[in-house]
Parts: structure tokens; sequence; C-alpha cells
């Protein structure tokens, strides 16, 4: 092993909550990417009961909201990708 490298064992419980992690990630990141997409993709008379609760403090913090999951789930998903 080479100097300077770090050698880490991940013990099987370890390793589910790593894929756990990037399970929620990519679950996060399309939610977000449909809750982005789908006013402009679906009639406009089609709601989302669960979405409606963003708009309640108006289209700014909602976008941010949606931005926010979507940034997030990315997050965590590029992050604990690789992780074996």
């Amino acid at each position: 092993m080479p100097s300077g490298s770090l050698n880490i064992k991940l013990t099987t419980s370890q390793f589910h909550h790593f894929t756990s992690m990037r399970e929620l990630g990519i679950f996060l990141f399309f939610a977000g990417l449909l809750a982005i997409l789908a006013p402009y993709l679906l009639p406009a008379n089609f709601r989302f009961p669960l979405l409606d609760w963003i708009y309640n403090w108006g289209p700014t913090v909602a976008w941010a909201i949606k931005g926010g999951i979507t940034a997030l789930g990315l997050i965590l998903w590029l992050s604990f990708k690789n992780r074996n």
C-alpha cells in the first residue's frame, strides 16, 4: 500500500447507510426534477396536491424549495455514488 493512502474497511451496516443515502439522493433529485418540469409538461388544470403547500409563500420561495430539493438530491447521489 502506498504511503499516504487511506485504507477503510466498511462494515455491512455502514455500507447499507451509504446505499440508503445514495437512494435518498436519487429519490430527492428525481422528485425535485418532476416538481420543476411538471407545470410545463402536464395540462394546466393538473395539480399535485402534495406540492400545493409550497406555493403558499409565493413563486420565488416555491422555486427555491424545488431547486433546493433537486440540488440536495444531486449532492447526496453524487457524494455517495462510488463508496464501497
